[in-house]
Parts: C-alpha cells; sequence; structure tokens
C-alpha cells in the first residue's frame, strides 16, 4: 500500500495538467500512488492520460460533470494511502513538499495531529504573486472560523481517517468547499505547518471566486452552518470575521450584506471603524494610481 494518496481533480485542464502530473513524479518522497479523477472533460484530457505510462497513476472519469467536490470525494473513496494530499490540476508542487510535511507528522508533539499545510505561492495573471504564510498550529478551530487560514486544497497533507471523522467535501456548496473542510477538521484534530513555500497555486479566470453569485452563496451557507460556533467566538475574533465578510460581500456586489456585516464588526469592536476606513481609503488610492498610470501611458 503506498504511504500517499494523491488525488488530482480535472476538468479542462489538458493544457496545465502535465506540470501537476510532473510535479508529483519529481518528489523526493515517492511511495505514493496518483489518482486523477477527470470531471467528465471534453478536451484532449484522454489522450494526456494515454501517453503517461507509469503505474503509480490511476485514471477515472466521471460520465458527466458533477463539480471539483465531487470529483475529489471520489478519489478519497478509492485511496490506498495512509494520507491524503489533495493537488488541482492548475497548481504544482515544489520536489520536497511531501517528504517535509511527513517528517512533521513523524516527529509533532501534538497527540491528534490531522493536518499539515505549508506556505505557497499564489502567482496570477500578469505575474502578480503573493505569498501566504502559516499562522497558526495546534487547535486552531476558532481561527479557521474567522478565515481560511489553512489556503488552497493543494497545500495541505491530511491524515485519511479525518475524512471518516469530518466527513467527505460538501458537493452542494458552490464554494470554498475546502474552508469547510478545514473547518470540520478542526474540531476533530490538530493542526500544524512547514514555514516554507512548498505550493504554486495559479488561480484561473474560471474559478468560483470569480464568480460572485457562487461566492456569495458559498459565504451565506457557510456563516448559517457555523452560526453557532461563529456566535461563541470572543468579540474580537467575531468582528474580524465580520470584517472579513463585509470586504468580500462588497467586492462581490452584495451591498446589502456587506454593510450588515461591516456595522456588525463595529458593533462588537469600535476600533474596526478604522480598519474599515482603512480598507476603502487605500483600494481607492490604488485605483487612482492605476487611473493616473493609465492616462501617462496612452498620452
Amino acid at each position: 500500500m503506498p504511504k500517499v494518496s494523491v488525488i488530482i481533480p480535472t476538468y479542462n485542464r489538458a493544457y496545465l495538467l502535465n506540470r501537476a502530473i510532473n510535479s508529483v513524479l519529481k518528489q523526493s518522497f515517492q511511495d505514493f500512488e496518483i489518482i486523477i479523477v477527470d470531471d467528465a472533460s471534453t478536451d484532449v484530457t484522454d489522450n494526456l492520460i494515454n501517453t503517461l505510462n507509469d503505474r503509480s497513476i490511476v485514471y477515472i472519469k466521471h460520465k458527466k460533470r458533477r463539480g471539483a467536490s465531487a470529483a475529489r470525494n471520489t478519489g478519497i473513496e478509492i485511496a490506498h494511502g495512509e494520507y491524503i494530499a489533495f493537488l488541482d490540476s492548475d497548481d504544482e508542487w515544489l520536489p520536497e513538499k511531501l517528504e517535509k510535511q511527513l517528517n512533521v507528522f513523524d516527529n509533532s508533539s501534538y497527540q491528534d495531529l490531522g493536518l499539515v499545510y505549508t506556505a505557497c505561492l499564489e502567482i496570477r495573471e500578469a505575474k502578480q504573486k503573493r505569498t501566504l504564510i502559516p499562522n497558526f498550529r495546534g487547535d486552531i478551530l476558532k481561527n479557521l472560523l474567522v478565515k481560511n487560514y489553512i489556503g488552497y486544497t493543494s497545500i495541505p497533507l491530511i491524515k485519511k481517517e479525518c475524512f471518516t471523522k469530518a466527513g467527505l467535501f460538501d458537493e452542494q456548496l458552490p464554494g470554498s468547499q475546502d474552508w469547510d473542510m478545514w473547518i470540520r477538521i478542526a474540531q476533530y484534530y490538530e493542526v500544524d505547518f512547514v514555514n516554507d513555500i512548498l505550493v504554486y497555486v495559479y488561480p484561473q479566470r474560471d474559478g468560483i471566486m470569480k464568480n460572485n453569485a457562487g461566492a456569495i452563496m458559498a459565504h451565506k451557507r457557510i456563516l448559517k452552518k457555523y452560526e453557532e460556533l461563529v456566535k461563541a467566538l470572543p468579540r474580537k475574533m467575531r468582528a474580524e470575521r465580520y470584517f472579513n465578510e463585509g470586504i468580500l460581500f462588497w467586492w462581490k456586489r452584495d451591498i446589502a450584506f456587506s454593510c450588515r456585516y461591516l456595522l456588525g464588526a463595529v458593533f462588537l469592536d469600535p476600533s474596526k471603524t478604522i480598519d474599515i476606513f482603512s480598507y476603502f481609503a487605500h483600494k481607492t488610492w490604488q485605483k487612482m494610481l492605476f487611473m493616473i498610470s493609465k492616462n501617462i501611458k496612452s498620452a
């Protein structure tokens, strides 16, 4: 049996899939299986897989499109590994990712360690880059109720037993399925991290968070799902959660919900007034600089 099952969900990503697969095959830790779950692609993904000659690769194709969560769940259900790692077909790993995460599992002092995440580099269009650094370890449930501090599904290494206790990915959520899963795992297990950039994440134009309606619906469902847990947070943490939601709803153009949560943040923590003012002043200044730069170039 392999130590790690690497699950790669994909849909019409033949032009990127090879990069993701190669980043797994180049891992310094080699005791793994790769499960590629094709969510009914209509491109040449089948042809690409047929060119691969590696016994560690298992390929499954859904007859009809069911979504990324369903693809991940299909992979979990047939995985043989003691640990599960997900890699979106857009993304890639650095060679020491699995080795360093397994070292944390082997040497951690936490008795109920279920998940190890890492730093990652987010690379967007126009070569915009952002480094996501781990901050929290141990019992981080309260932190995760404030914000998704673990991040993308391509980042963590997870004990397979976690999915027995926490359940599979919620296939009814139109987005933020990763955040929902991390919250559920954190209710049963402790978390640790590797403070190295070991994952490159490439958000795509057709990602769910670019879909305003899907992102809004997902966040509203998660707010409802964990309403009682959020209400039990200390006031400042709850204010921070409401502030985060208010900003997201603002940019997703749900102004009524944005105002509701920004006002809720100020009610719980009046100092959030400064954060709200600073945030929008900064964004306004950025937009002004962009417009000035654009006008200078076109002059």
